[in-house]
């Protein structure tokens, strides 16, 4: 919460710091009148606080949440419990139990997995919230991935089955989303459509990264939808080389090369101050990789996928010629 005591003292030692002064002793937390500057911090993280507690009591939480957050109640209901009582079984505060079971906060998996084991829901609870996130117009891979690359300096993207989700164009991502989601709400496929071709716009209004697409032949070559879906997804792609929005390679077929298929799509994320995340993707979204051990093996891996391409002009002549066909 903004305005603790905790930021609050470390606001005060940082500008005591930025001035050569000598800290406060802890004790000394509280003061404020000596130093208008530090009122002035004191002030603006009050307000903040306020703000933010004024917008959690205020904002409708998402549809999905409130669910989650009813079927939690209930279950708690029926075994006994209070809130308090749950809360302190499960270490957390009351309130932030309170929130879960209002929607208003979305808890995480391991706080998801204590309150079903004391619940003994058997799962229920978990399932609960994983449809919860797979309901939610900003799930938390997607808002993982969006706050990293806002930071990126190079994004390199490798997939052997299909346009990279971000490149697709809305009649291609549909065609994708309703094959892999078969009896899905055709509401919902439309919602996951909207974000994924959002992500890019929202990325470019953001950051301009060097981008490095490097595709499997098969994936310019298998249509997707219907031939006129496919041509429009190409025509998109050879805009976006065109544009410098992306650099294209393409991996021709009959190569000896496998480490690609065997591991499924990712992207590689590279910041200026800091070490580079991964992010490989799932069925129902992706999970940022920040080990050291498992970034450096995906490097190397898009490093092979690298040698296997063809040049840039010749894979933009091959995207043109599969276009071609489709006309």
């Amino acid at each position: 919460m903004f305005g603790s005591t905790q930021q609050l003292s470390a606001a005060k030692r940082k500008h005591e710091l930025g001035a050569g002064k000598k800290p406060e002793m802890p004790h000394n937390q509280g003061r404020c009148e000596s130093d208008a500057s530090f009122c002035v911090i004191v002030a603006e993280l009050t307000r903040q606080s306020l703000w933010h507690s004024a917008r959690m009591a205020t904002e409708s939480p998402h549809y999905a949440w409130r669910e989650f957050g009813a079927k939690l109640s209930y279950l708690r209901n029926m075994s006994g419990l209070s809130q308090e009582d749950l809360a302190k079984r499960c270490g957390m505060a009351r309130s932030t139990l309170g929130g879960h079971e209002t929607g208003h906060r979305k808890p995480r998996r391991r706080d998801v997995e204590s309150l079903d084991r004391e619940l003994g829901a058997h799962g229920g609870v978990l399932r609960a919230w994983e449809t919860a996130r797979r309901l939610d117009d900003n799930p938390e891979w997607y808002r993982e991935i969006t706050e990293a690359e806002k930071y990126a300096i190079s994004i390199e993207i490798f997939h052997s089955a299909l346009i990279p989700g971000r490149f697709q164009t809305p009649d291609y991502a549909r065609a994708v989303l309703t094959d892999c989601r078969p009896g899905d709400d055709p509401a919902n496929v439309e919602r996951l459509m909207k974000i994924r071709t959002s992500m890019l716009p929202r990325l470019l209004s953001q950051n301009r990264p060097r981008m490095l697409v490097v595709l499997a032949e098969y994936v310019i070559r298998h249509t997707i939808g219907s031939p006129e879906i496919q041509a429009k997804q190409l025509d998109h792609l050879l805009k976006l080389q065109t544009d410098g929005t992306l650099r294209l390679l393409i991996v021709p077929s009959g190569t000896e090369n496998r480490a690609g298929v065997a591991t499924g799509p990712f992207r590689l994320i590279s910041f200026e101050e800091r070490l580079p995340l991964a992010y490989a993707e799932h069925a129902s979204g992706g999970v940022v990789i920040d080990q050291r051990d498992e970034v450096r093996r995906l490097g190397a891996i898009f490093g092979e996928q690298m040698s296997w391409a063809l040049t840039p002009a010749a894979s933009l002549d091959l995207v043109k010629q599969v276009r071609g066909d489709l006309a």
